[in-house]
């Protein structure tokens, strides 16, 4: 297995996981690391949220038609696999939900002529990946924390409120540092998207170290080898930046965010934006923030029991997959609507 502090080691076949919060980099990451002669890198699967984590909805995988129903809804409309064909390869294998994943990643790193696959998707947990997938190796991408929330309110539906985005921001990434710090270098690296930006060749070189793959300059350097992890039909404004040369990652005003909303952002993600090293604001506007997310904090409990309210509504596996589809579709549309304006 391979270490993550640049010391190199033996070749390895692990299963590759990129994560990171929402517009942190985590597709460009994902594009150089698919852009290795050996890696697959296929568009975002989002396998645990909208597969593995309606395990009790699907059914049990013994049974051939639950099989072949998650395999299909696994793949969605994405082009080139088929379904029958992998179902077949799963009933001569394990029926397990790591091997569902593992035979579709498989069959497109076959028909990339490569050897590995690395998946990757926005929120996912590194601690539930490691539970499927053991020998797994992640690599954890952060952004400077204003810029992640900023451009996340700003583009995406997914977190309408900056300061309701900075409270995920913070869990998400407390917590996958705290797994990966549990699981260890062999297992987990993380990446400063500033870091990539400004040094692409240096930082993808210590990931291929990392992975215990031979870094090769084509890597960052031949803009079509990224093409295959990105969907092109969904989404394309946002993804249109991994087609273009990296530019080092500017200084730019936090578009969309209000002053006040700058401070309360700042207020929650303080602690671990410091221990990352990010620059932080005059200590009046983080005392600002301070004071005003006390302020709210009334009201925001009363927001998080509400919602919790209207989950617990949702008692049954169908309701529950009801509601996730729902979610999914809605996050779609309005953030098409939000990249016309």
């Amino acid at each position: 297995m391979s270490t993550g502090d640049g010391s190199g080691s033996a070749r390895s076949d692990a299963p590759i996981f990129v994560v990171g919060f929402p517009r942190s980099g985590t597709t460009l990451l994902q594009a150089l690391i698919g852009a290795h002669p050996r890696v697959a890198a296929p568009p975002e699967m989002h396998f645990l949220n909208r597969v593995f984590y309606f395990a009790d909805y699907f059914g049990d995988l013994d049974d051939d038609d639950v099989l072949q129903r998650v395999v299909e809804v696994t793949i969605g409309a994405r082009t080139g696999f088929d379904a029958d064909q992998i179902v077949r390869r799963l009933k001569q294998s394990e029926r397990t939900w790591a091997a569902v994943l593992d035979t579709i990643m498989r069959d497109f790193t076959e028909r990339q002529g490569k050897e590995r696959w690395s998946e990757k998707s926005p929120l996912q947990s590194a601690e539930a990946l490691w539970k499927l997938f053991p020998n797994a190796q992640v690599v954890h991408i952060v952004r400077h924390p204003l810029h992640s929330v900023a451009s996340t309110s700003a583009k995406l539906a997914i977190f309408r409120n900056p300061v309701k985005a900075a409270h995920e921001w913070h869990r998400f990434t407390v917590k996958t540092m705290a797994a990966g710090e549990r699981r260890g270098p062999a297992q987990y690296m993380r990446v400063l998207y500033e870091d990539l930006a400004a040094d692409p060749q240096a930082v993808m070189s210590t990931v291929c170290t990392f992975l215990g793959e031979q870094f090769e300059s084509a890597m960052v350097t031949d803009i079509d080898r990224r093409r295959s992890a990105v969907n092109e039909v969904h989404l394309v404004p946002l993804m249109a930046s991994v087609f273009e040369p990296i530019k080092s990652a500017e200084v730019q005003p936090f578009t969309g965010v209000t002053r006040l909303e700058r401070a309360r952002v700042w207020a929650v993600v303080a602690p671990v934006a410091d221990q990352l090293g990010y620059d932080a604001p005059r200590r009046p506007m983080r005392n600002v923030g301070r004071a005003m997310n006390r302020l709210v904090k009334p009201l925001d409990r009363l927001h998080e029991w509400r919602a919790q309210q209207q989950a617990s509504r949702l008692t049954t596996p169908d309701e529950r997959y009801a509601s996730m589809l729902s979610k999914i579709d809605n996050f779609m549309e309005d953030t098409e609507k939000k990249l016309q304006r």
